[in-house]
Formats: C-alpha cells, structure tokens, sequence
C-alpha cells in the first residue's frame, strides 16, 4: 500500500489524537489500569456502535460488516463488577466517506487489541472472563484488511470528510477515557 493511499492519509492526519488516546490508556499494567480502560473503552464502543447502526449502510460494504463488541465489554465489565457511566452519544454521519472515518477508529482498534489482551491476561483476565472484547476484536484479523480494501475502492471518497469523523471519534474515545481521570482526581484531588 503506498504512502498516498487513503488508510496512510487518514493515519497521518489522526495521528496527534491516536497518540493522545495512546497515551491517555497507557500501558494496562494493573487492574486497576484495565478496569479504568475497561469502562472509557465500554463508554466509546457503546456510542461508537450505537453510530454504525444509526447510517444507511452504502451498497460497496453489502458484503462487510464491522467487528462488534459492545456485548462483550458489557459481560466483561459485569465479571469485573463495573458500570457504565452515561456519555454522550454519537449521531449518523452524513456521508459515506465520513462512515469509513468513523469504521476506521472502529476497526483500527483491533491492531492494539492483542498486545492490550496480552497485558490483562497477566492479571488472569481471558476470553472466557474480563476480556472477552479483546478476544473478539483479535480472533477476525482478515476483517482490518477487508475493511482497508473497501476503503481503498469504495466509488467516491472524501478525505475531509472522511478525516473529520475519525477525528470525532478519536475525540470521542479520549473524552470517553478522560472522564474516569476527571472522576478519580474529584474524588481523590
């Protein structure tokens, strides 16, 4: 894939807030790490799935479909006795091309998640308890590749679009995550 193919240019022009989100979920390295990425990641991919739903699904993806896990983060986040705090929602993009920016947060997400499942399965959580999200986003790798097909064929793209809803969704996902940090200095400042 050459550097001016659509997945490069929506990477380097998300690449500030990927980082920022990075940074913000740090390295899963306690319990408490997790259960705190748990419920911001919870928060995200409820919204962030809710969106998806809420599109028309353009013809050029009849044949693909997103890696869903909110249903898992949910049993997760039951195993570990947590709840989900309100956030605020995510409404329909206008456009195919903003849809692809918003899948591609989504489906991005899956490249982290088998170094993130990694790391919780040193504190005992697996696919069958506590991150069972992980295991799901890990066990359809042929879907990130499907997805940058389509990304890189789809009829007509704009990359503003196309750029400004990931930009949303990584912003969303940092407020999603920042909102327990906000919680825990009020409770703990």
């Amino acid at each position: 894939m050459s550097s001016d193919s659509r997945r490069f240019l929506l990477r380097r022009r998300t690449h500030p807030n990927h980082e920022q989100l990075d940074r913000l979920i740090g390295p899963l390295d306690s319990l408490i790490a997790y259960r705190r990425y748990l419920r911001g990641v919870g928060a995200f991919r409820l919204a962030a799935e809710a969106a998806v739903k809420r599109n028309t699904w353009p013809d050029f993806l009849s044949d693909w479909r997103p890696t869903l896990v909110a249903s898992f983060i949910l049993s997760d986040m039951k195993d570990l006795h947590e709840t989900l705090p309100l956030v605020p929602s995510i409404g329909a993009v206008g456009s195919s091309s903003a849809l692809m920016g918003l899948l591609y947060v989504m489906e991005g997400a899956s490249l982290g998640a088998k170094m993130l499942a990694a790391q919780a399965e040193t504190f005992g959580l697996t696919c069958d308890f506590g991150a069972r999200h992980l295991n799901a986003q890990i066990s359809s790798p042929q879907n990130w590749r499907l997805f940058l097909n389509h990304l890189e064929s789809m009829p007509e793209f704009d990359i503003e679009e196309a750029t400004s809803s990931a930009t949303m969704m990584f912003d969303h996902a940092i407020a999603s995550v920042a909102c327990f940090d906000n919680a825990r200095e009020s409770r703990f400042g």
